[in-house]
């Protein structure tokens, strides 16, 4: 099992592309739906027990017109 996430287009990435403000909107909108920073981390804590990462990659998409 693994865990894909599709954004509409790579402005909306929140990722480590130096876009601060998209980073900030993103963990704004986290904070709203799900707990706080500091729930987050008990939580991702507990989640690393049980999980193990085997990579990340980007991957884009080109549509010609």
């Amino acid at each position: 099992m693994y865990l894909e996430i599709t954004f509409k287009d790579i402005t909306a990435y929140p990722g480590d592309i130096g876009d601060q403000a998209a980073v900030d909107a993103f963990e704004a909108v986290t904070e709203k739906v799900i707990c706080d920073a500091a729930c987050q981390n008990q939580a991702r804590v507990h989640r690393g027990e049980i999980r193990r990462l085997l990579g990340t990659e980007v991957i884009r998409e080109i549509t010609f017109k």
